[in-house]
């Protein structure tokens, strides 16, 4: 007759198999835990190697940004210098052109008296005033006088120039001295005066009498009105 504890089997123990499972286990987490490390190890790398490639990136285009502001402020140094020079050249050809217009009058002034066209008297033939363009109170006269007579000594004296204004006094009209200027009178044929008038501590004249004075004696005297020529504006 069988017995009942036939069905039962008694299964002995396997430690190894325990063993081996439990140490597949401490292994695989060992690996993903070393895996995971190294991960985010090797990703910060990465992270740092790009970083510090874009650091230098951002400094290589500071460096050639500076240097195209340099070039471009040097360029524009040079655009600046060109423009003055330009201007200076064009001031500078104005003013010939102007002392060309001059002299051609002043040719054509003494082509008049050599040729025999002018007066053959004693004469105050010219008058100019031109404002001084740097300050605003000097001004610069030049005065031409002509003898057509062909004379073997020249005419000695004075040219004295007055500046005059006219004021009222008791109702009455009266021409003032403002100031008087005299030079050395030593003509022949012709003679250029040239000078400089200051007005910083005098009124505006109204006119300018010249004269031409001998032993007390005026030898010719013209009144101009005080009409000076501005200078060029640039």
């Amino acid at each position: 007759m069988a017995s009942p504890l036939d069905n039962y089997v008694i299964q002995p123990r396997r430690p190894l198999r325990v063993v081996f499972g439990l140490l597949t286990v401490i292994a695989l987490t060992s690996l993903i835990q070393w895996y995971w490390v190294n991960r985010d190890g090797s990703e910060k790398a990465l992270l740092t190697l790009e970083n510090q490639q874009l650091i230098e990136k951002v400094a290589l285009l500071e460096q050639q940004l500076m240097q195209q502001t340099e070039t471009l402020q040097n360029l524009q140094q040079v655009q600046t210098m060109h423009q003055t020079t330009v201007q200076q050249l064009q001031n500078q050809l104005l003013q010939l052109q102007n002392k060309a217009i001059e002299l051609d009058k002043e040719l054509l002034f003494y082509q008049n008296i050599t040729q025999g066209n002018s007066s053959s008297e004693l004469q105050i033939r010219d008058f100019q005033l031109r404002a001084d363009p740097e300050n605003a109170a000097q001004f610069r006269y030049r005065l031409v006088i002509t003898q057509g007579k062909n004379i073997t000594e020249p005419i000695t004296g004075e040219v004295v120039i007055q500046l005059q204004k006219t004021q009222s006094e008791n109702g009455e009209a009266k021409t003032i001295e403002l100031t008087k200027l005299e030079h050395p009178l030593n003509l022949r044929h012709v003679q250029i005066v040239e000078g400089t008038l200051n007005l910083s501590e005098l009124a505006t004249p109204e006119q300018v009498h010249i004269s031409l004075v001998q032993k007390n004696k005026t030898l010719a005297a013209q009144t101009f009105d005080w009409q000076p020529i501005q200078p060029d504006t640039p």
